[in-house]
């Protein structure tokens, strides 16, 4: 550990690409639902957090133990364990905020880490719309979480239009855009539905014939979410709707690895939409 310490110091980019070595391991684990290697590739992070006190190994490390918690918050979500995301999901929202003032503190200005917040806001929103009434305002209310979302499309859509964005880097921006804002459409449907057509107007803007294109996964999250919330997708209807869904993001996204991770989680949330019906939760009018 000395040594890897000494080579970090002397190169920050050596610690960046350990950081993300292990990230990609524990990325790998949830995609695999393999807690345990995910518990491994915490137990290494915990290892060397005596030796990231100061800067610049600090930010380095609070960023990347903010990725492994959203990791461990979507494997949570993977199993419908709401409360256990949103535990690692309130950890890492922590983090971000002490990461800013610490930055803010040395004179430096502080990281955006939009991609952090963006998948925050995404599985807050999906442990959300469709979880207990007690974590309607965990972590942020939800409409503080659609405000952010929508400065998150502004501020991404920025730097890809003045190119701070790397060109391969782009099209996976534009896709957590995407899928985060397919969520926040599902936390209006529940919580301010008021706001839901003016949400539902601006993401066409951004996202053109997104939720009326059959072929993408993003019209059939809608579809779910909506079916479920009006009460008219049914066990049936349910079963076929997910079905629908893992059709599209497999002509979506490809490689059938990415597809390992989806299909537990999509089983376990289609019995849980099944034994929960939206009717015993409680839904805002307002």
């Amino acid at each position: 550990m000395r040594a890897w310490r000494e080579e970090w110091i002397s190169d920050p980019a050596a610690f960046r690409a350990w950081f993300r070595r292990k990230r990609e391991e524990a990325h790998a684990a949830r995609d695999a639902g393999d807690e345990a290697a995910m518990y491994r590739c915490s137990l290494d992070f915990a290892a060397i957090a005596q030796h990231c006190a100061n800067e610049p190994m600090a930010s380095e490390y609070d960023r990347a133990v903010i990725k492994l918690l959203q990791d461990h918050a979507m494997a949570r979500l993977d199993v419908v364990d709401f409360a256990g995301s949103v535990k690692c999901l309130e950890h890492s929202r922590l983090l971000l905020e002490a990461l800013a003032r610490r930055q803010s503190a040395l004179g430096r200005t502080p990281w955006p880490c939009s991609v952090e917040w963006l998948i925050l806001l995404m599985c807050l929103a999906d442990a959300k719309w469709k979880g207990p009434n007690n974590i309607r305002d965990a972590v942020m209310p939800p409409l503080e979480m659609i405000e952010r979302y929508e400065l998150l499309e502004d501020r991404v859509r920025g730097y890809i239009k003045e190119r701070k964005v790397a060109e391969h880097d782009r099209p996976i921006h534009l896709l957590n855009l995407a899928w985060c804002g397919v969520k926040q459409l599902a936390i209006a449907m529940r919580f301010c539905p008021g706001h839901l057509p003016g949400l539902k107007k601006r993401f066409n803007s951004r996202h053109e014939g997104l939720l009326d294109d059959k072929s993408v996964p993003f019209y059939w999250d809608f579809r779910i979410s909506e079916g479920w919330w009006e009460g008219a997708a049914k066990s049936r209807e349910l079963t076929l709707l997910f079905a629908e869904r893992r059709v599209a993001l497999r002509r979506y996204t490809g490689p059938i690895d990415i597809l390992t991770g989806f299909d537990h989680s999509s089983d376990a949330e289609l019995v849980y939409l099944k034994r929960h019906p939206a009717s015993k939760l409680k839904r805002s009018t307002a």
